[in-house]
């Protein structure tokens, strides 16, 4: 039998992993994102990024089976809106590599409480890469759970 509790420990949370992004806006704070509280007055944006794409990315400190993903972008309904789209990658020791099998609900990324569930990875890195909606219409999160279901 499968220990119950570490099967619904949050791998993402501040204990168990640290958080790095291509770029933070100066406006936010990336160590929001995995503090465990799922409020969008503390978030991470990438707000003014000169880039088409930004990651975020958690090293999980040890070697985890991940296979699901709970995302709460955020949305200002201005300047910061959820990603056109998103990818998650896993490092397999050598390169960064898309998960298996990936399947998004909703499909189109919403404001709050997005779940993605994928083949399950044993890695010690996850990332997930966010493909803004605009030049002037960037990405931001302000809460992210990482599971083995």
């Amino acid at each position: 039998k499968k220990n119950d509790q570490f099967e619904t420990e949050n791998r993402a949370y501040k204990t168990n992993a640290d958080v790095s992004a291509s770029f933070t806006s100066k406006f936010d704070n990336l160590n929001f994102i995995n503090d465990g509280l799922a409020d969008p007055t503390f978030r991470w944006t990438d707000f003014e990024s000169p880039s088409k794409s930004d990651w975020v990315q958690f090293d999980l400190k040890k070697t985890n089976k991940i296979n699901t993903a709970y995302l709460y972008f955020y949305s200002d309904k201005a300047g910061v809106q959820p990603p056109q789209d998103y990818k998650v990658q896993y490092w397999n020791g050598e390169i960064w590599k898309d998960v298996k099998s990936l399947v998004k609900t909703p499909l189109q990324p919403i404001g709050n409480l997005n779940v993605c569930s994928f083949n399950e990875v044993e890695t010690m890195k996850i990332r997930f890469v966010f493909i803004h909606k605009s030049e002037k219409v960037f990405s931001g999160l302000y809460e992210v759970e990482l599971y083995n279901k």
